[in-house]
């Protein structure tokens, strides 16, 4: 492929703090060179944006476009004026930009993207990840738009196998379907083999994650208040914000647990990776929303489990493609705190089994979720959308069950 071939990236907001993984894919292309069309940039100075890749917020209103945006997701029907307006920028960008290929992250942004891809006739590769592949799957319109989205798109990519499974069920055509995990850099998370230290007063326990609901939050202030009740030295930290703050910090100050649970707020990456280098346990208690919403595979799995922080989460969407309950790992049954509890414990407890389980989840990352790995399986894709249909050497599609790996 050409070192000049470029791909558009189309995305609504770009780009949200829990989205660090779309960053990482575009920072890290070696033949392709990347360029982000937006309707609203934020978080421009934390991500760095124009290093590696340009980000361009299209239309004269990016901010109308934006609102028009939520009124889609909504699952509301523009009217044609509202459509043409937020799809004007994007068209006269894309004949500016010149590019090979389209790349939508997320199934409602390649929905979107798709009068795109027919007027200028590019190639659509369509990321997945939690909420387009599962909450959205319970509106019928959504299932309907989708149904041309499958039909139309190149390739639809998925960082597990449980979503692949959802997209396989909702009709995208199995031979479409491409895995392609949330890597990470393997030497800037560096890996640390916990260690026992008698001096510690207190056992660290970790949670990194949106105040959401299906990240399950409430049940690991339930789970830290049974563990602490046989082990008072365990502690939790949170970092991270969301829509629930406030009604986590009134659950905390309820229960009595402000010397327990600390609020972090937003943490940069560079602060993440130092909380899980002194941090004892990683604390994933995800669950499905009452809305339908789930999880990928949450990137902060990897991300602990290449530092050496050991695990304990939830059987949760793809969760337990990475973690192995009791080699690499606890995994415990959604909305179980007890459970964690228990697990909170024996961890706590058993330092040579903390060693033992990061040893082992390491060697997972190392060996399926290596940033490298990633980028080239993603260029290898695009690689493949852009020959003719005749000259098309598919890559290895996806099994869609949801058996392990």
């Amino acid at each position: 492929m050409n070192k000049s071939s470029l791909v558009c990236h189309i995305h609504p907001t770009y780009l949200g703090l829990s989205e660090t993984f779309v960053h990482r894919f575009l920072n890290n292309l070696t033949r392709w060179k990347s360029c982000v069309l937006t309707g609203h940039i934020q978080n421009a100075a934390i991500y760095g944006f124009g290093r590696r890749y340009e980000v361009a917020a299209v239309g004269a209103d990016a901010g109308m476009g934006f609102r028009i945006w939520a009124k889609l997701v909504r699952s509301c029907t523009p009217t044609v004026g509202e459509y043409f307006a937020i799809h004007a920028g994007y068209s006269q960008a894309l004949m500016q930009k010149k590019p090979a290929l389209l790349h939508a992250h997320f199934g409602s942004t390649g929905w979107f993207a798709l009068p795109l891809h027919r007027l200028h006739r590019l190639p659509l590769v369509v990321s997945f990840h939690g909420y387009d592949a599962s909450a959205l799957l319970r509106q019928e319109i959504w299932r309907s738009r989708y149904q041309d989205l499958f039909a139309a798109a190149h390739a639809i990519t998925t960082p597990s196998h449980h979503v692949a499974a959802r997209l396989a069920a909702a009709g995208c055509p199995p031979e479409k379907l491409r895995l392609l995990r949330c890597g990470i850099d393997t030497t800037e998370w560096s890996f640390c083999l916990p260690t026992a230290n008698p001096q510690k007063m207190t056992v660290d326990v970790l949670m990194v994650c949106r105040l959401v609901e299906k990240k399950g939050v409430l049940d690991a202030i339930r789970a830290i208040d049974m563990a602490r009740q046989v082990e008072p030295r365990i502690c939790l930290q949170i970092a991270g914000e969301g829509e629930m703050m406030q009604v986590v910090a009134e659950t905390i100050e309820r229960q009595g647990l402000q010397h327990h649970i600390h609020l972090l707020g937003f943490v940069p990456n560079e602060k993440v990776r130092e909380l899980m280098r002194t941090s004892d346990v990683l604390l994933v208690a995800s669950r499905t929303a009452t809305n339908g919403d789930e999880e990928g595979l949450p990137t902060v799995l990897i991300e602990a489990a290449a530092t050496g922080l050991p695990i304990v989460a939830t059987d949760h969407a793809g969760a337990g493609e990475l973690v192995e309950d009791g080699v690499s790992g606890f995994l415990v049954a959604e909305g179980a705190p007890h459970q964690l509890a228990e697990r909170l414990i024996a961890l706590a407890e058993n330092p040579v089994l903390r060693q033992r389980f990061a040893t082992a989840a390491r060697g997972k990352v190392e060996h399926e979720f290596n940033l490298a790995d990633a980028v080239a399986r993603l260029e290898a894709i695009y690689d493949e959308a852009c020959l003719p249909t005749q000259e098309r050497t598919p890559v290895k599609t996806l099994s869609v069950g949801l058996r392990r790996e």
